[in-house]
């Protein structure tokens, strides 16, 4: 019978190990060039990306966390590191400016055409017939989040 121990250490163990997959989907796409073109009223040459911003975000929701704080617990994760990770207050700062400034930033149609390539190219979908129309199955917590 196996037998595992545990010693303190340096070492970061982590359970989301399903981001690599979200980071490996998001690089293949060519969001981060797109959103960083994009003109964020207040936020027109950041330290941190536009590109990194969304990303940290993303990967927040994908872990099923809304609230721009809970970015604190992970800005020294190894998971995070291929982007800088933005501090809660810069996080809900640029997504606010972003959504103010929405006529200049085009963020929106950026990452809706970002999704739908995606799943273009990702995604094996099989629609539903009822009658004269097909239709997508979806499966979406509607649940009210942090905001």
């Amino acid at each position: 019978m196996p037998h595992w121990i545990w010693e303190e250490g340096d070492d970061i163990l982590t359970s989301h190990g399903g981001l690599g997959v979200v980071g490996a989907l998001l690089a293949a796409l060519p969001l981060g060039d797109r959103l960083n073109a994009s003109v964020v009223p207040g936020a027109e040459h950041p330290d941190i990306s536009h590109r990194d911003v969304v990303a940290a975000y993303v990967g927040l929701l994908a872990q099923g966390q809304s609230d721009d704080d809970h970015i604190e617990a992970f800005r020294d994760d190894p998971f995070f590191q291929p982007f800088s990770t933005p501090s809660s207050p810069t996080l809900r700062q640029r997504l606010q400016q972003a959504a103010a400034g929405e006529s200049q930033a085009h963020c929106t149609p950026t990452i809706q055409a970002s999704s739908v390539a995606l799943l273009q190219q990702h995604a094996d979908l099989h629609p539903v017939t009822m009658g004269a129309h097909a239709y997508i199955p979806l499966d979406i917590d509607v649940s009210p989040g942090g905001y």
